[in-house]
C-alpha cells in the first residue's frame, strides 16, 4: 500500500513536471516570436553570437519577463493533475487552465509591449533598436529594468487573476456529473480531498 501510494505520487509528480516544462517552453517560444517584432532591425541570435552584450541583456530581460508572467498560469495548470482526479476531470481542468495560461501569455506580451512603448515615448530622441545593435549596454539595462519592473508588478495581478475563478476541482466534478450524467470521479475526488 505504501509503495503503491509512493509510486502514484511519483508518477503524478513527473506528470506535473513534464507538463509544466512543455507549457513553459511553448509559452516562452510563442512569447519570443511575438517580441521579435520589438527589434525588427536586429537578428538577436546573430548579435548574441557576435558577443553583443546589449542584445543579450535585452533578450534575457524578455525571457525573464515572460517567465515571471506565465508562472502563475503554469502553476495553476499543474495543480489540476492529482491522483484522486478522474481522467475526464483532469481533461476539463487542463482545458480551463490552458485557457488561463493563454490569457497570462497574452497579458505578458501586452504588458511588455506597453513597457517598451512607454520607454520609446520617454526616449523619443533615441532609436533603442539601433542602440542595442551598436552594443549600448546602458540602454539595454534601462530596457531590462523597465521590462522586469513591469513584469514583477503585473505578476502580482496575475496571481490574483489565477485565483479568480479558482476551481474547486471536487465541486466541479460533482457539478459536471450532475449536469452531464458522466463520471468525473466526484466520489473519488471527495474522498481524496477529505483524506488530506
Amino acid at each position: 500500500m505504501v509503495y503503491e501510494t509512493l509510486l502514484t505520487a511519483l508518477v503524478f509528480g513527473i506528470g506535473k513536471l513534464l507538463s509544466s516544462v512543455l507549457l513553459a517552453v511553448g509559452a516562452i517560444y510563442i512569447g519570443l516570436k511575438a517580441f521579435d517584432k520589438l527589434t525588427a532591425g536586429i537578428d538577436e541570435l546573430s548579435e548574441i553570437r557576435k558577443g553583443n552584450a546589449a542584445v543579450g541583456i535585452f533578450f534575457f530581460s524578455i525571457l525573464l519577463s515572460i517567465a515571471v508572467l506565465i508562472r502563475p498560469g503554469v502553476a495553476e495548470f499543474a495543480s489540476g493533475i492529482e491522483p484522486g482526479y478522474s481522467l475526464s476531470l483532469m481533461a476539463v481542468l487542463a482545458l480551463i487552465n490552458i485557457t488561463k495560461l493563454a490569457f497570462s501569455l497574452m497579458v505578458a506580451i501586452i504588458a511588455v509591449f506597453c513597457a517598451f512603448s512607454l520607454l520609446d515615448y520617454l526616449t523619443r530622441n533615441m532609436d533603442e533598436t539601433h542602440e542595442l545593435k551598436k552594443g549600448n549596454v546602458a540602454i539595454a539595462l534601462l530596457i531590462a529594468g523597465l521590462m522586469l519592473s513591469v513584469s514583477f508588478i503585473v505578476e502580482a495581478g496575475m496571481q490574483t487573476m489565477a485565483g479568480i475563478g479558482a476551481t474547486d476541482s471536487c465541486a466541479l466534478a460533482a457539478s459536471l456529473e450532475s449536469s452531464t450524467g458522466g463520471d468525473f470521479g466526484a466520489a473519488t475526488c471527495t474522498s481524496s480531498a477529505s483524506a488530506k
